[in-house]
């Protein structure tokens, strides 16, 4: 079992796992910091009115294919990040892994 650190933070560039995009998160939102999409736009806002939580961080997710803002949630694992995507009584996890 590993232990979540209370000053750990989100900010970094992560890798979402899907067509090498990466979200650099910094100052309370995440925009795309590269992609082999072609139609991934850098510096597209993908997440929004981040805050922390003790050990989380509650924001908004963008979800391109439904095109609309979801409820996230951001829990720091050492280098990866796990991202729980919440929309009405769905949720999914996803693992984010930390680039730089």
């Amino acid at each position: 079992m590993c232990s979540l650190s209370y000053s750990q933070s989100i900010e970094g560039v992560w890798n979402t796992g899907k067509e090498n995009t990466t979200i650099e998160i910094k100052n309370g939102e995440g925009k795309i910091y590269s992609s082999d999409n072609q139609k991934a736009t850098k510096g597209k806002l993908m997440i929004k009115e981040i805050q922390k939580t003790n050990n989380t961080y509650k924001g908004k997710l963008y979800i391109i294919k439904k095109k609309r803002w979801v409820d996230a949630e951001f829990i720091p694992n050492g280098n990866s990040l796990n991202v729980t995507v919440s929309a009405g009584w769905r949720s999914k996890t996803l693992k984010w892994n930390l680039v730089e």
